[in-house]
């Protein structure tokens, strides 16, 4: 037997957040199928939990179990009912990504970090922008002369805004509006009714002339929050990583201890009650 099997096994239990011991037995009636959906575009554990609510609400699911530490939904449905291509709709519906075990997964972090890029010189512009219109009130610099080139900026802040939104806060504001349309607001609602309420607010105040303009603020929300989910991924990865190599110092073997003479078994083998030998080494089964 190849060592990848047990390795395999033993990653699926350390990650699963729902022990197979601890899910409960469903009764199937009918024919039914297995599927592995590779999902992205989740941000917390509540995500999570959404789209495994969601799935085990959909017509013909039998069983769902997802896990944002995999970035997986593990199916069983009714292939008279449903099937892999409705399930994978299901799922894009809610905001999030997901992948057929055909299908090459969507690279959510190279394409990521390029957005973030961009959005970053946007707000920096915003940024810079707002704090110069910020400084001509304050220090009563502000003239008649210099109101032109004042609504000018402001435009351009709008302008330089609608980027952000949609390179970085899209995903985010599909999945806040998708949850709250179905009752279910995460955390991708609050920060959709932040973004919204000081974007809309500062369209008005642009067209009727007076007021606060706010579009630096929306977007630094969807960057600083951008930037949060980037880091997040990269210690994801990182523990991935060293989860991984953890695994791979484990051994594949064991030596039981039989009243004849230790014989050499395969890790997956072993069962309740066999006595093993432990030697000094770095790592046991």
């Amino acid at each position: 037997m190849s060592s990848a099997v047990p390795r395999a096994g033993r990653w699926q239990s350390l990650l699963a957040e729902n022990p197979a011991g601890e899910r409960e037995q469903v009764q199937v009636q009918g024919r039914s199928e297995n599927i592995t959906l590779t999902l992205g575009g989740m941000w917390c554990s509540s995500c999570a939990w959404l789209v495994s609510e969601q799935l085990k609400r959909t017509k013909g699911v039998v069983d769902a179990e997802v896990s944002f530490i995999q970035g997986q939904a593990n199916l069983t449905f009714d292939s008279a009912i449903t099937n892999p291509k409705l399930l994978k709709k299901r799922v894009r519906s809610l905001g999030y990504q997901a992948a057929l075990p055909d299908e090459k997964p969507h690279d959510e972090e190279e394409s990521f970090f390029t957005r973030l890029l961009i959005g970053g010189v946007m707000v920096l512009h915003d940024l810079i922008v707002g704090t110069g219109i910020y400084a001509r009130e304050i220090f009563g610099w502000a003239t008649p002369e210099s109101q032109p080139l004042v609504d000018f900026f402001q435009v351009m802040m709008m302008i330089t805004s609608i980027p952000v939104l949609i390179l970085l806060g899209l995903p985010i504001l599909r999945a806040g509006f998708a949850s709250l349309l179905r009752g279910q607001p995460n955390i991708h609602t609050l920060i959709t009714i932040g973004t919204f309420s000081a974007f809309g607010l500062s369209v008005y105040h642009l067209i009727v002339g007076y007021g606060g303009l706010y579009f630096d603020t929306a977007t630094m929300l969807i960057f600083l929050v951008s930037v949060g989910r980037w880091l997040e991924m990269q210690a994801h990865k990182s523990g991935n990583k060293a989860v991984m190599k953890l695994l791979e110092q484990i051994p594949t073997t064991a030596t039981v201890v039989t009243s004849e003479a230790d014989r050499e078994v395969n890790v997956s083998d072993l069962k309740p009650g066999m006595r093993l030998r432990v030697r000094p080494e770095p790592a046991s089964p």
